[in-house]
């Protein structure tokens, strides 16, 4: 049986309070392979709360620090969980890589693509792995629509679309004022939250080709809005928060996809991942098919897709996608598995990410293999620059 693999926990914020319960939940399904045994962020209250929070649940406590470096520096931790700002991801890691540890990344892997590559360099130098925590595709939703899409019911993919408006501006958004940051953040909603949807976007249809993007800052000012619609003082918004695309695919399918977090009224608008082929439309979870057949694609996952995928989707009947994507790293450590969402996949999700603000830039279609290899870095050059990122 395989030593348990030591994992330290580096930033205690939001993202980070699940990783305990997705530990927990790992062991009781029979995969106890994964230990936390230190937690690091540089509010020492938080790594505290969140080493309270491991004890609870998993029956013993982890170290705390808050300098990460101090906690490579002894042997406690076999891999590193990095739950930080999109600013710190590529220092952290390549850092953690440099000491022989195994690095699991919160999405987006990087905050430019010269830093993701960094990392990846990194990571292939050292021979350690690294990996992006992107759960989405992971959701049994997620699961079922792939594999409606690989049994070719709606032939090849010809339309794409999402469009997602959301957001009370001018709050701060998710309470984090580090997110309208451009320092900190690298952009707005269309990298934070934008990776998930382009990850999804390679996932079901392939990837992207072209993109010719426009991208606005609606809310120049940011505030904490208490219940008495009493306002904080204002937090300057450095970054876009309203992106739009014309998308090309390598398929050879067109879309179009749009997002923000500065929809006004209160009332969010969503057109959800809407697939458009020779035979029908997936719109949601539910396929449309020519002559008026209709299915529900979680139905047709659970009734007809083999039992052996099923199983290597959801080990030990896990479902919850967070607790998924820290067991498959475990795993991966172990050798059991591939990382499926690898530094590799990082990358290229967020690039898709980019080149829709740096075709705004420059007023131009933008090809991703030539985003990917840094020849448009218009708007990056400022992050590259003042972060020393070469």
């Amino acid at each position: 049986m395989n030593q348990k693999i030591r994992v330290g926990l580096i930033g205690s914020g939001g993202m980070a309070k699940s990783r305990s319960r997705c530990l927990k939940e790992s062991t009781d399904a029979g995969y106890d392979i994964g230990q936390l045994t230190a937690v690091c962020d540089l509010i020492e209250e938080r790594a505290h709360s969140a080493a309270d929070m491991a004890e609870e649940l998993l029956g013993h406590r982890p170290r705390v620090f808050t300098d990460y470096r101090r906690m490579l520096d002894e042997d406690i931790v076999d891999a590193v969980d990095v739950v930080t700002d999109h600013r710190s991801h590529h220092t952290i890691v390549n850092d953690a890589l440099e000491a022989g540890r195994h690095c699991l990344v919160e999405k987006p892997l990087a905050i430019t693509i010269r830093a993701a590559r960094s990392m990846l360099d990194t990571a292939i130098r050292t021979g350690k792995l690294l990996g992006v925590a992107e759960n989405y595709r992971r959701a049994v939703n997620q699961r079922a629509r792939r594999y409606a899409l690989d049994q070719g019911l709606l032939g090849e993919p010809k339309i794409v679309i999402q469009i997602s408006i959301s957001g009370r501006p001018p709050q701060v958004v998710v309470g984090t004022p580090w997110r309208h940051r451009k320092l900190d953040a690298g952009m707005g909603w269309v990298l934070d939250m934008g990776v998930h949807e382009t990850d999804l976007f390679r996932y079901h249809v392939g990837d992207v080709k072209q993109v010719f993007g426009s991208a606005k800052k609606l809310t120049p000012a940011r505030y904490f809005i208490d219940a008495l619609g009493i306002k904080s003082e204002a937090l300057e918004n450095s970054v876009e928060d309203a992106a739009f695309a014309l998308l090309e695919f390598e398929c050879g399918a067109t879309g179009v996809w749009g997002l923000t977090s500065t929809g006004h009224g209160g009332e969010a608008t969503s057109v959800p991942l809407t697939i458009y082929g020779e035979e029908g439309c997936l719109k949601g979870d539910t396929l449309f098919l020519d002559g008026g057949r209709r299915i529900e694609v979680e139905e047709f996952y659970k009734d007809s897709a083999p039992t052996e995928l099923k199983r290597s989707q959801f080990p030990g009947g896990l479902t919850n996608p967070v607790t998924l994507e820290q067991l498959e790293f475990l795993r991966a450590i172990n050798g059991d598995v591939e990382l499926e969402t690898d530094g590799q996949a990082g990358l290229e999700a967020m690039a898709i990410s980019c080149a829709v603000i740096e075709s705004s830039e420059e007023n131009l279609p933008l090809q991703i293999a030539d985003v990917l290899q840094g020849r448009h870095t218009s708007y990056q050059d400022e992050i590259n620059d003042a972060l020393d990122i070469s």
